[in-house]
């Protein structure tokens, strides 16, 4: 389980009855490196949401089993180019075994769905 900070999520201040209202935030995120946090809560990913004005924002730590819970929805969602550009970037760094294994898989996949 990951975490996340809580500095303007709790804004009601005591309040039982609270409102949503979206918020307009810049999304930014970041590789961690090892550290005493990010080993102690096993976070590898952190999301930050940034209101306008830049001073307040929500920090989201993700684990790797939570990455790889939202990472096909994330690169369904890009543009085409952007979704080549992530698979070339993933093909190029395998090993030449595992690089032909994986596009003999996609190959096979293709020939049956045009069968």
């Amino acid at each position: 389980m990951g975490c996340m900070t809580k500095q303007w999520v709790n804004t009601g201040v005591g309040k039982r009855s609270r409102t949503y209202r979206g918020q307009e935030v810049t999304i930014s995120s970041r590789k961690l490196t090892p550290s005493k946090f990010s080993e102690a809560w096993r976070v590898v990913l952190e999301l930050n949401a940034r209101l306008p004005l830049g001073e307040q924002y929500q920090a989201m730590d993700l684990t790797c089993d939570e990455c790889e819970l939202i990472a096909t929805d994330v690169v369904d969602l890009c543009s085409p180019n952007k979704r080549t550009e992530i698979a070339c970037s993933i093909l190029n760094a395998l090993p030449d075994a595992e690089f032909l294994a994986a596009v003999s898989e996609i190959f096979q996949k293709r020939v049956r769905r045009r069968a």
